[in-house]
Formats: C-alpha cells, structure tokens, sequence
C-alpha cells in the first residue's frame, strides 16, 4: 500500500503555496465540468455527504453514492431521484473501488469518522490510508477530478501558509486523545493526498477545510444511532437535553453551515484547475458561537423550547475574539462563494431539523 513518506513527518516541513485569484486553467482536461457527468460523493449516508449529495442533484449532476452495506437498503429508500445511485463499500482502506468509480467523471470524498461516542478509533487508517486508496483508484480509473472534504484542524493559524503540527505518533497512539487523533489524521491525510497529486499531475485536487459543521440533516441521511450518526449536530440536540443536563464539552467555536459545505463542493467542480505548484486549499466559515449564545438564541427565537434548554453546570468558556480573522478570500475569488450561512440561521435550523426526526430514533 502506498503510504507518502513525506505525509507521515511533522506537518510544518510542508509549506503550500498561496491560492491567488488568477486564471488557474492548466489543460482543457481541466475546464470546469458541466452538469449531467456523474460524480461519485463517499459517505452519501452521513451528514455532510447527503447535503453534498442533494446538492448535486440540484445542479443537474448524476450521482453514484457509497455507503455501507447495512445502510444500502435504507439510503435507496430516502433518495430515489432517477439520477442518483447508491452503491456499497464497507471498507476504504482495503477495498477495490474500480466498480464504483467506472463511469464517473469526478469525486467528493466525505467519508470520515468523527471522535464521537460509538464512532470508530481507527481513524489513522480510515482517513489516512482510505484516502489514498481512493486516489490510487481514481488515478487508475482516469477520475482526476477530486475534491476532498477535509478540516480546518489541519492548519495552523495562517492556514494558507502554515499546517498542523501534528505528526504519525498523535495519530496512531492510544495514549493521544481522540480529538488530537483526528486533528493528526486529518493532517497527514491531506498532505498525503497532496503529495499524491504532486506526483500525478493530471490530478485536480481541491481540499475544502471547514472548522466544525451544523446545520438541518438532509432528507438521505440516516440516523440509526443519534450519538454517533447526528455528527456535531449531537451537541447542538445536547442543548435540547433539558434544565438538568449538563452543557456539552468545550470546542472551537468556530463553524459553518453544512448547506455552504455542500455548495463549495458542487462549485468546486466548476474551478479550473491550479497551476502546477499552487494548491487549492479553501478555508470555509460561517461564523463563531458558544454553547451559551446558542441557548440564548434559541430561547429567544423558540420560546416554547426554554423547558428543554440545558442549565445544569456552567457552560464552558471559549474565546470567540482569536475566531475573527479566517480568511475565506479562495472560497469567493476561486469558488464564487460570496457568502456564508450566519451561525444564528444555522443553529435555528439545526434546532428544527431535528426536532423534526427525533420521532424516528426515539422509537
């Protein structure tokens, strides 16, 4: 299995190249894709791939999803447009992905666990490993147009400039939390898809590098364990535990809506490609909340709800001040994404959404 050697040392070695808004064709292979070429999205089940899914839809794509062999019959019955397809892959890292790649002509890659109660510990070897056996794949199909969904927990804090520092022992050691686990491997796995397509120029790549993503849950995908199956969106239904529930954990407040996730995704298919050198790394953000403004916000938008707000314990406090300065300029000037969903919008929506289907799992 190829593994880039340059992927597993310490991330700061790797220095990109600025995205500067100027013309970044390469080759006519290159040119923006039109509408009604397939596009295969990993992951159609979960949170973001549905919105990813649905959204491709909308823009006249066809659409192969993959999901897991015990989510395939369920997934075929919440999304029966004509133009979308579902099909199986139980295992990324090992898997022979020649099938599912015949016939497309670009990918969105958004399979990935989340350090989540019920999820997955080996994220190492899903995010990392899976990656790159997805690109080997692609590469070998003639598939060069990828976009991969990966996190802003990848960059420092110039992310144009800087990355993580994270190395292959915070991702491979259980002594290592789990969310440093999945900020290491979200690391490595995008350097090492860069390196890939380094090495394999007719690659397109474009990494999108959203902080942490809320939003409504979209009408493929499946909830079959809300602890691990809502995604973050669990913290945001954790607000609705009631007075005597506690607030949850602390984490960056920095996010964005997943609607502008999927929009990203859909017109990063219609961005000309970099010139060899230049990468196409684009930072998304909505905005940034704590736990409290959120309860604030939804009491006062909500007042029949104020029963079900948590109160218990003290929320945790996180500075929103250093969260003020994401530069979004490559999501406007390469994507033509102007603006993004406000975090009082998607936090109402996400409220609403899943008030909507907590009859489904609670039964």
């Amino acid at each position: 299995m190829y593994i880039a050697p340059k992927a597993i040392e310490v991330a700061e070695k790797t220095r990109p190249v600025r995205v500067t808004n100027r013309d970044h064709r390469r080759t006519s292979d290159s040119d923006p894709m039109p509408p009604k070429t397939r596009i295969l999205v990993t992951g159609a089940s979960g949170f973001i791939g549905a919105h990813v899914v649905n959204h491709l839809l909308q823009a006249g794509y066809a659409v192969r999803g993959t999901c897991r062999s015990t989510r395939l019959d369920k997934l075929q019955k919440r999304c029966i447009d004509p133009n979308f397809e579902a099909v199986v892959v139980d295992d990324f890292i090992t898997g022979d992905l020649t099938s599912s790649l015949k016939g497309v002509n670009g990918v969105v890659h958004v399979a990935s666990p989340l350090p989540l109660p019920g999820s997955e510990d080996n994220f190492f070897q899903i995010i990392v490993e899976g990656t790159l056996n997805l690109l080997r794949h692609a590469h070998a199909s003639s598939v060069y147009r990828i976009t991969l969904i990966g996190s802003i927990a990848a960059t420092d804090t110039t992310p144009q400039q800087h990355w993580n520092t994270a190395t292959r022992e915070d991702a491979v050691s259980q002594d290592t939390n789990p969310s440093m686990r999945y900020r290491a491997s979200k690391t490595l796995a995008e350097q090492a898809a860069w390196e890939f397509a380094e090495s394999h120029l007719e690659i397109d790549l474009t990494t999108l590098l959203p902080p942490f993503v809320y939003g409504p849950l979209a009408p493929a995908q499946i909830i079959t364990n809300p602890a691990s199956s809502l995604s973050t969106n669990i913290w945001i239904y954790m607000l609705l535990s009631g007075k005597m529930a506690d607030y949850p954990r602390a984490v960056s407040p920095r996010c964005v809506d997943v609607r502008d996730v999927a929009r990203a995704a859909v017109l990063s298919f219609s961005c000309p490609a970099a010139p060899h050198g230049v990468r196409k790394r684009i930072l998304l953000w909505g905005g940034s909340f704590t736990w409290s403004h959120a309860v604030e916000y939804i009491a006062l938008v909500r007042p029949e709800l104020k029963h079900r707000l948590v109160d218990g314990g003290e929320p945790a406090t996180v500075d929103v001040a250093p969260s003020a300065n994401i530069d979004t300029t490559e999501a406007r000037t390469l994507l033509g994404l102007q603006s993004f969903i406000g975090w009082k919008r998607t936090v109402e929506d996400t409220v609403d959404s899943l008030l909507a289907r907590e009859n489904t799992w609670m039964n």
